[in-house]
């Protein structure tokens, strides 16, 4: 006999329960694979998190390190390394106060005021241009007059220097000097020192008769004083590299002629060839 067949209701609740359960079956399935892709998107979110906050801050680190970098270049006066060759020349440490912006100079003169209400006092003075302009031809002459004066007491250290210890001239040849290492051209010789001394005098003199000429068109606002200190302040901090050269070319001059007489000394005592070697 055929098995029994189901009835019409029957089957109609089993085919709802059928549907139900693939409903219920999928509808499990789309809530895991959103649970994954969730995830992953998750995973995906804090490692860009993470790359972006670790490429922000190495963009930072370089913005920091390039900002320091250029603004210890902008405020970095032009600079000559202090062992460079004996013959530097000492203008290339000399500032041109004629030549650099009425602001920048500006700012250099009141950094140099202490006082908050004197430099407030200046400012107001520096605004008018024919005062501005005074000031700072005033400041160069000062300025130029500084150098010569340094140049002066250069000079007469080399002649005193020649007199009491005989430092005119290298002792021992060129060919002997390249063998050894050691500078040629240190010396000065006597006729040369004073003519370069007289040169310096004379100019120094000159300058001098330009800033007492100068100042007669001094104008009535300004304490004629006041304004000569705070210039003289202001040249003796700018000329530090250059009075740092000139020391330098003093020690090179003394360290050269010690080291000629040293060797000088040396084969005067007529060495032989292996202690010349040692």
């Amino acid at each position: 006999m055929p098995a029994n067949k189901n009835s019409p209701q029957q089957q109609q609740t089993m085919k709802k329960k059928s549907n139900k359960g693939r409903q219920h079956l999928r509808k499990e399935r789309q809530q895991y694979f959103f649970k994954k892709k969730y995830r992953q998107m998750k995973t995906i979110s804090e490692q860009t998190d993470d790359q972006w906050q670790q490429s922000s801050e190495m963009i930072q680190f370089v913005e920091d390190r390039t900002l320091s970098m250029s603004s210890s270049l902008f405020k970095k006066k032009k600079c000559y390394p202090l062992y460079s060759g004996s013959n530097t020349d000492p203008t290339l440490f000399l500032s041109d106060f004629s030549m650099i912006s009425n602001q920048t100079f500006k700012e250099m003169l009141l950094n140099i005021i202490p006082s908050e209400l004197e430099r407030n006092s200046l400012d107001k003075l520096l605004n008018i241009e024919e005062i501005l302009t005074f000031i700072r031809q005033l400041a160069q002459l000062i300025n130029t007059l500084n150098y010569l004066k340094l140049q002066v007491e250069q000079w007469t250290y080399y002649y005193n220097l020649g007199m009491n210890e005989g430092i005119w001239t290298g002792r021992i040849s060129k060919k002997m000097a390249m063998i050894n290492s050691m500078c040629y051209t240190y010396g000065r010789s006597k006729i040369l020192i004073e003519q370069r001394f007289k040169k310096y005098q004379k100019n120094l003199e000159k300058i001098q008769i330009d800033i007492d000429e100068h100042m007669k068109q001094i104008p009535p606002l300004i304490d004629s004083n006041k304004l000569i200190d705070i210039i003289n302040d202001l040249v003796f901090k700018d000329q530090y590299e250059l009075r740092m050269e000139l020391e330098r070319c003093r020690n090179v001059l003394k360290f050269d002629a010690k080291d000629h007489q040293l060797v000088h000394t040396f084969y005067n005592l007529k060495p032989r060839q292996t202690e010349v070697s040692l």
